[in-house]
């Protein structure tokens, strides 16, 4: 009876391992949920390791909670992800990836925006906006203003209740958005739109967008285009031209930044800004840019930038130290700490490894301890070639190898109390309910609509409602606002007309 007890014990702690291990991915959703909790959504988990252009969108919804995180350890904490399969409203996720993820209602709830959809060519979504309510464990679809982007930028003004977004290109064709911005009012779910900079017609995709401690949101690096056109090529936005817009006063502006060291900073997309605590810096962290058609991950991956004193400071870490450079990630503050999770690295592997930069010193972060080094030139043991015979266990695999495991291992149990105490004839059934019964069958799912017409907007930056602007074109029909061949071709390419 040892062997079998023995046998159970490792199979045990073999389900929750495999259980908890996320199938490594790059341009992913992830924020802080619950001041504990950081929350992911979705990614690509397949495509060229000799482009840089990733494919196999999945829509997986899983978390880590950090109350025990083991910040001595951090290596090992990419076991401590946890699957969440069985949430209300589960059937409205797609799979899906560069996608926007941010949280709203001081982090109460996960705010999931736009993303490429499930088709092999681009996909128009019937449902762009969700949100999870992590209280009620319930996903549940937002209204929109008529249209959604992909390759913009949203922010969360918690001041005012608001959902700010700006840029990239309309439901997945090939025209890029027009200057003006839109805000949703979280509180009564209603959209406004404000004028665009008016010095300035141009907007960005593939940028960040961050808020400041000034109330001003700041946008760094990326693509520059004219709005509202689809047969321009972009151009890479110097990272030193710093856009901003004033949530406070409503107004756009400029800055033209310098560097510490007066060396140049490469342009870049993919990127992540993030703003550390107690201070008026961001942590520009990796990015990559198409050159060639290969999307090559810049050597300059980690910047501080002062948006105050404008000015940019290049980071150095010591050798194999901290998350090396990568592109498509995602980086997540909680407290003085930022995680830097997956995307892919300069070998163009796919990674699903933690690091997780102390930045309570704030001009001078440094990386916790890891047992593992960066993962550059196949370093770290996590990072996972997209290139493979087959494809990758997916996370939906592996959670059904830990749910069979621990059948297999109630089996067991159940053998050994049949033995030690009297025989039965009797059989034990376990039931899950699929949430997606409990979904009104006859939901309406909303097909965004026209985009408004710019030219019809108010003069200067006051706020105009969305409900009263009227569409440029395909005003006859929803369906015509699906891509043509074409343009979803032209789509299909990670920087778009590049």
């Amino acid at each position: 009876m040892i062997v079998p007890l023995c046998t159970l014990v490792v199979l045990f702690y073999t389900a929750i391992a495999l259980a908890d291990t996320i199938t490594p991915r790059a341009f992913l959703g992830c924020a802080q949920v619950l001041n504990s909790r950081i929350h992911c959504y979705g990614g690509a988990t397949g495509g060229s390791t000799s482009s840089g252009s990733y494919n196999n969108p999945t829509n997986d919804h899983f978390y880590m909670d950090l109350q025990n995180f083991n910040f001595n350890n951090v290596s090992s904490a990419a076991n401590n992800w946890t699957v969440i399969t069985g949430s209300n409203g589960r059937n409205l996720l797609v799979a899906n990836s560069y996608h926007l993820a941010t949280t709203i209602s001081n982090k109460s709830k996960f705010i999931v925006y736009g993303g490429l959809g499930p088709g092999a060519q681009n996909s128009l979504l019937d449902d762009p906006l969700w949100m999870y309510d992590p209280g009620s464990n319930t996903w549940s679809t937002v209204p929109l203003y008529g249209q959604y982007t992909n390759y913009g930028a949203m922010v969360d003004i918690g001041a005012i209740q608001g959902l700010w977004t700006w840029g990239g290109k309309i439901n997945n064709t090939a025209w890029f958005a027009q200057t003006q911005l839109f805000t949703l009012n979280y509180g009564n779910t209603h959209w406004d739109i404000v004028n665009g900079d008016p010095a300035d017609q141009k907007i960005r995709l593939h940028y960040t967008a961050t808020l400041g401690n000034d109330g001003s949101i700041y946008m760094i690096g990326g693509l520059e285009v004219l709005e509202l056109t689809k047969d321009q090529a972009p151009v890479t936005a110097d990272m030193l031209a710093t856009r901003w817009y004033d949530t406070t006063k409503a107004n756009w502006g400029a800055q033209t930044a310098t560097v510490s060291n007066g060396q140049a900073v490469s342009g870049r997309t993919y990127h992540t800004t993030t703003l550390v605590p107690e201070s008026n810096s961001f942590l520009v962290y990796g990015g990559s840019l198409f050159t060639n058609d290969r999307n090559q991950v810049q050597t300059d991956y980690a910047y501080l930038y002062d948006y105050v004193q404008k000015i940019f400071t290049p980071l150095t870490f010591d050798n194999n130290t901290g998350a090396g450079k990568r592109s498509g990630h995602c980086a997540v503050l909680y407290n003085t700490d930022i995680f830097i999770l997956f995307g892919f690295n300069e070998n163009y592997q796919l990674l699903n490894d933690i690091h997780v930069l102390d930045v309570s010193t704030p001009t001078k972060p440094t990386w916790r301890a890891s047992t593992a080094g960066h993962p550059s030139s196949g370093a770290s043991s996590t990072a996972t070639s997209s290139d493979t015979n087959g494809p990758a266990l997916s996370s939906g695999g592996i959670a059904g190898i830990a749910v069979g495991a621990t059948i297999f291992l109630v089996g067991i149990g159940g053998a050994v109390l049949f033995f030690f105490y009297r025989k039965r004839n009797q059989q034990k059934e376990f039931q899950m309910d699929d949430p997606r019964q409990q979904q009104n069958a006859t939901t309406e799912y909303m097909l965004p609509t026209a985009f408004p017409d710019h030219h019809t907007a108010s003069s200067g930056n006051d706020q105009t409602k969305v409900d009263n602007l009227s569409p440029i074109f395909f005003s006859d029909s929803a369906s015509r606002l699906k891509p043509t061949t074409d343009e979803r071709e032209l789509a299909s390419k990670p920087h778009g007309d590049e």
